[in-house]
């Protein structure tokens, strides 16, 4: 497997100046794994948005990364536990 990259944006929009998702999957250390970059990078147009964003940021990115995992373990069942040397 090599790196596959999905990269998502919203150039057209009301609610942003910009929205850019990147999804990268490279392989993990070990076989039938991977390892995942991503990244989003957002502003939205309103700032009273901006204010009320930053304050629940945290919470939305927290939500985004369970919703993501919880839809792999559907998908592909539990994760494996890799041993990392110090």
């Amino acid at each position: 497997m090599g790196v596959k990259e999905r990269e998502t944006t919203a150039s057209e929009s009301n609610l942003f100046e910009h929205l850019i998702n990147v999804w990268e999957f490279r392989p993990g250390p070990t076989p039938e794994t991977c390892d995942l970059y991503f990244m989003v990078d957002f502003k939205f147009r309103s700032p009273l948005y901006r204010q009320v964003a930053s304050m629940f940021f945290r919470e939305v990115v927290s939500r985004l990364v369970s919703s993501f995992i919880e839809r792999c373990r559907l998908l592909y069942g539990p994760g494996a536990i890799i041993e990392q040397k110090a």
